[in-house]
Order: structure tokens, then C-alpha cells, then sequence
């Protein structure tokens, strides 16, 4: 389980040890894309540079074009639906389609498959297993430069009824 906060004002945030994932909800004005690199750098910040920073909510989805000039790193944005995809001023059709086949966006379909998909995080670190043994399947894990397995975000993302989720994954490790 995973504890998103989802606000950048420091005078709440319950503190390091209680969050995993920090973010905010993201709605200016129709046709803005742009990368919200203040709130970005805010959420960084409050976290201490250790969590997960995600954009949980938005209408407008951010430019992933403008990311790298912005040095901004979304873990992941949840653009809802109805309006937002449909009215054709908040996300034009032409963008949504630049975005869903951007290279830096992985699409729900573009996920592993989610219903078998398990990181035992007790199976990994049983040095008992052998690493020829099948159920010892490291899928969708890494080691980082510690040594330690971490599962890669994007794939223990919650489903929301009612939201359109696209993912960018960036190599961000739990």
C-alpha cells in the first residue's frame, strides 16, 4: 500500500515517515500545458527529495515535450474524464494523441498485466530461494544502487472508476 499526500502546503504534511507519494491536483485554465515545473519543484522539496512526486488529478495534461527543459519528472498523471477529453478546448484531440503516443507516457494498455502481476518483496530478499527458481521471479523489480529491490512505479497504480490514467514512468524506484 502506498500513502499519497496531495497537497504542497508543508504547515499539513504529516512528515516523511506517514507518506510515500507526494502530489497535488492540477487544473488551470483550458489549453494550458504546460509542465507546472513551481509545484513540481515544491512537491521535491516537501518530500525531501526521497518520494515519489505525482500530479494525482488534472484537467489540462501537462506537455511532456516540455518536461526535460523543466527538469520535472511526474511520476504520474490522472486526467479525468468526460469533459477533459471530450470538449475539445481543455485537451484537444491532436494533443491527446501526441501525449498518448508521446515516448516519455505509458498508456493503461501498455502496462503488464495487472491481475498476475505480483513483486514479493519477502520472496526477493529470502536468500534461501535459489535465483534459478521460478517463484523467485524478480519481474518488474530492480536493483538500484544500493542492492536493494525496488518495484518499479506504474504498475501498483490504483484504477479509478471514472478517471483516464496515463502513466509516465521515469525510473523512479519505491
Amino acid at each position: 500500500m502506498l500513502w499519497v499526500w496531495n497537497s504542497v502546503n508543508s504547515a499539513w504534511y504529516p512528515g516523511d515517515d506517514y507518506v510515500d507519494v507526494v502530489s497535488f491536483d492540477s487544473y488551470p485554465q483550458d489549453n494550458n500545458h504546460g509542465s507546472a515545473a513551481g509545484t513540481f519543484d515544491a512537491l521535491v522539496q516537501l518530500g525531501s527529495n526521497r518520494k515519489i512526486v505525482a500530479m494525482m488529478e488534472n484537467g489540462p495534461i501537462p506537455d511532456p515535450d516540455l518536461f526535460d527543459d523543466a527538469d520535472v519528472d511526474w511520476a504520474c498523471f490522472s486526467t479525468w474524464n468526460g469533459g477533459f477529453l471530450t470538449d475539445g478546448s481543455t485537451n484537444s484531440l491532436t494533443f491527446l494523441k501526441k501525449v498518448y503516443n508521446h515516448d516519455r507516457v505509458i498508456t493503461f494498455d501498455e502496462l503488464p498485466e495487472w491481475k498476475s502481476y505480483t513483486a514479493s518483496f519477502a520472496e526477493q530478499s529470502d536468500s534461501s530461494t535459489s535465483p534459478s527458481d521460478p517463484s523467485a521471479s524478480s519481474a518488474g523489480t530492480n536493483n538500484n544502487a544500493s542492492g536493494s529491490n525496488n518495484a518499479k512505479i506504474g504498475s501498483a497504480v490504483s484504477l479509478i472508476p471514472g478517471v483516464l490514467s496515463v502513466f509516465i514512468i521515469l525510473g523512479l524506484y519505491l
